[in-house]
């Protein structure tokens, strides 16, 4: 409609946007406002883009327009600065709208006089749907004429696609995206949250965020510089409330998650680092500390990022990501860097001690680097100070005195000793571990380790040995199940001498052996931990299955007397 009033105008930047541009147009097209233009902004598209624009021109409510090939900041500028509506809204070219969504929100800025209306939306892509305002406040509520003042985290959520302006309001302001393509929407939607003096929110969703499948954060540095300047209106706007939520923003959600990335998938110094350090710097800076709740090891990770520590950084962010460290030196000094970086925090909460724990387990308990006792020993002294002396009970190598001559010993020798674990099963009424070393039984003695009761005696294992033709020794190490402790964690592991000395603390076992196949009458159980297998003694499965008939046969009672 290119005549009388427009009630809304709707901005589209496209650039190579065919595979999706005829379900976002037939979605804005069906909402069913009255005097509605579509504004297509095309910024050089070459793949027919603007044939299918051109198809839909014939709607007179659908205005072709070329862009200035600077990006799609500049083109969704150049849209709205030809809008012609009393109401403005952007929509990207592979995003949908939903039945009614913007009459939800052309109502409520009726309603209320506001000068901007937001709605809730989705993200979704080939695999997944998701929620990305899960967990914020202002999302979980209505709000009619509020303001940033009163709820601090309408910040949290800088899309623009659900959010619609008066445009006299936008264009007094002088509110414009950036020319830059990355992160293009959270400087503008910072400026518009933090001067808009009524602010409603609906609890529609009125915006589906499509991502697909390669999209890529952008460029890194102009993420974190744009970031900067929103830190920066955010100091400006003197209110703690808000400078609090902005450092939740940063520290906890998706603000730092492009520095993340890049963490996880670097290799080696590059090029890149350097500007990534300083511009992260800087952002840390000008943001207020993040607050007691925030998860430590995932700032730990950006700052160490800031310190220029991108090996440290990186081997925190693989672990949070399920990936493990290889056991080797330079492994060990990140990990080192990583809990000394943590400690003058203090001791974690359980949930982040946890994963911490059981990112480093596998690298510890199966110590390779012989030659980096040092940096061993600084892990081990780390592990102390994060996350208490009694997390070491399920080290086995780690319950020395900690001497570095010490130390370097007991790793020579388990890398010389190369006692492996091939096969663990219950055999009738014995716990039967099968394996082979390098050593044989004149300096190898296998046990289970207890590994939450630190100070008890190791249980020593009945052993057979047969030399292999290649010079190794085969074993065969055994212990009647009722002569094991009832419930408690032990982990396969030896003891030995390397021919001067004994070596007195209990050592980990190289495991190969395949988590064996849970039968309900097994007198024990088994849980894949620490890099190996634990073992567990139960109690009689006649005893078990008495416990759980007398449990169902209360459960019966309790619904027949509430019932």
């Amino acid at each position: 409609m290119r005549t009388g009033a427009v009630e809304l105008s709707v901005v589209i930047p496209t650039r190579n946007s065919a595979p999706w541009l005829v379900e976002t147009l037939d979605s804005v097209l069906e909402q069913g406002v009255e005097r509605l233009e579509v504004l297509v902004v095309d910024d050089g598209s070459t793949d027919g883009t603007r044939e299918i624009v051109r198809r839909y021109a014939e709607d007179d409510r659908v205005l072709l327009l070329d862009s200035d090939g600077r990006g799609v900041g500049s083109a969704r500028n150049t849209g709205a600065a030809r809008a012609r509506g009393r109401r403005l809204i952007f929509c990207d070219p592979d995003g949908l709208v939903p039945d009614g969504a913007y009459s939800a929100l052309l109502a409520s800025l009726d309603e209320t006089g506001s000068d901007l209306a937001l709605g809730d939306y989705l993200g979704f892509g080939p695999t997944d749907t998701r929620r990305p305002t899960d967990g914020i406040d202002a999302y979980s509520e209505t709000l009619r004429r509020s303001c940033a003042a009163e709820e601090p985290t309408l910040l949290l959520s800088r899309r623009s696609g659900n959010a619609m302006f008066v445009r006299e309001w936008w264009e007094a302001e002088g509110i414009r995206f950036p020319d830059s393509g990355a992160a293009d929407d959270i400087l503008p939607m910072s400026e518009a949250l933090l001067r808009a003096g009524a602010v409603d929110l609906v609890p529609d969703v009125v915006y589906l965020d499509r991502t697909r499948a390669g999209d890529s954060r952008g460029d890194v540095v102009a993420t974190l510089r744009r970031e900067l300047e929103c830190a920066n209106l955010v100091g400006a706007a003197g209110d703690p409330g808000i400078s609090d939520v902005y450092a939740e923003l940063v520290y906890e959600r998706d603000a730092l998650d492009g520095v993340r990335d890049y963490l996880a998938g670097w290799t080696g110094p590059a090029e890149a680092d350097g500007a990534i350090r300083d511009a992260l710097q800087d952002l840390l800076e000008a943001t207020a500390a993040p607050s007691a709740h925030a998860d430590p090891l995932r700032t730990t990770a950006v700052r160490l990022a800031a310190d220029g520590d991108f090996a440290a950084g990186r081997t925190l962010v693989r672990a949070l990501r399920g990936e493990r460290s290889d056991p080797d030196a330079a492994a060990l000094r990140d990990w080192a860097a990583v809990l000394e970086y943590l400690a003058p925090g203090g001791r974690l909460g359980d949930r982040s001690a946890a994963r911490l724990l059981g990112a480093l387990r596998p690298l510890l308990v199966m110590p390779s680097a012989a030659d980096a006792p040092a940096e061993w020993q600084r892990v081990i002294r780390g592990i102390r100070e994060v996350l208490g002396t009694a997390a070491l009970a399920r080290l086995p190598e780690a319950s020395g005195d900690g001497a570095p001559d010490r130390t370097a010993q007991l790793l020579r020798f388990r890398a010389r000793a190369d006692v492996r674990l091939l096969e663990i099963e219950q055999r009738g009424r014995e716990l039967v571990l099968l394996g082979r070393s390098a050593l044989g039984p004149d300096l190898i003695e296998p046990l289970l380790h207890r590994m939450e009761r630190s100070g008890l005696p190791e249980l020593v294992l009945s052993t057979v040995w047969r030399q292999s033709a290649d010079g190794g020794w085969a074993w065969t190490a055994s212990a009647p199940i009722a002569d094991l402790p009832l419930r408690e964690a032990l982990l396969p592991a030896f003891r030995g001498s390397d021919g001067s000395a004994a070596i007195s603390i209990s050592i980990s076992m190289r495991c190969e052996a395949s988590e064996p196949v849970y039968r309900p009458k097994d007198a024990v159980r088994y849980e894949a931990a620490a890099g190996s297998i634990v073992v567990r003694r139960r109690r009689h499965w006649i005893l078990r299955a008495g416990r759980r008939a007398l449990g169902a046969l209360r459960d019966r009672v309790v619904r027949r007397t509430s019932g």
